[in-house]
């Protein structure tokens, strides 16, 4: 049985054919972080985290926050926040994680804009097929799930003293292996 694309899993391929490049830099890393083993969480309206609608229609609806399933049991579970800036023709998505009403940690990933947008210009099958196949994009990939969200993740679960998995040195390995 083929692994299906994590890509496949948020988005169909009417939505990403109307979403703009930008938003489908936003949609990749949402789903960078659902592969890397985080959950969706709900936002509040005081602590919103949205994107202008000019990203684009699908990734500015997102909330953009995110929870460890290892922490939904805890009335306190700490969550993490994406947030974009554009830096010139850099785009730098940070993680703020939050306890409580406390902003502790920051990570942070710069990406060039202009080259991450030309890998995003296919079709979603095309893109999705391409995660694996194309070097630059599996990089794109790799930068996004190991180099920001495991690394947050396995952080997040380590300070709260939970393991990330019933064998925490698996999520920590990079995609591909």
């Amino acid at each position: 049985m083929a692994k299906i694309s994590p890509l496949l899993t948020v988005i169909d391929a009417g939505r990403w054919a109307a979403e703009r490049r930008l938003g489908r830099l936003v949609l990749l890393t949402h789903a960078t972080f659902l592969e890397a083993g985080f959950l969706a969480a709900g936002a509040d309206e005081e602590n919103s985290v949205r994107l202008p609608t000019q990203v684009g229609r699908t990734a500015s609806a997102l909330p953009l926050r995110y929870t460890a399933p290892q922490l939904l049991h805890r009335p306190d579970a700490a969550t993490v926040a994406l947030r974009v800036r554009a830096h010139g023709r850099n785009l730098v998505f940070y993680v703020c994680v939050k306890f409580g009403n406390l902003w502790l940690d920051t990570y942070w990933i710069c990406l060039d804009a202009l080259a991450a947008a030309r890998l995003l210009t296919g079709g979603l099958d095309g893109t999705a097929r391409a995660l694996v196949r194309d070097a630059r994009l599996a990089a794109l990939w790799s930068a996004l799930t190991d180099g920001l969200c495991r690394r947050v993740l396995v952080d997040l679960c380590a300070k709260n003293g939970v393991a990330v998995d019933p064998d925490p040195s698996f999520v920590s390995l990079p995609c591909d292996l």
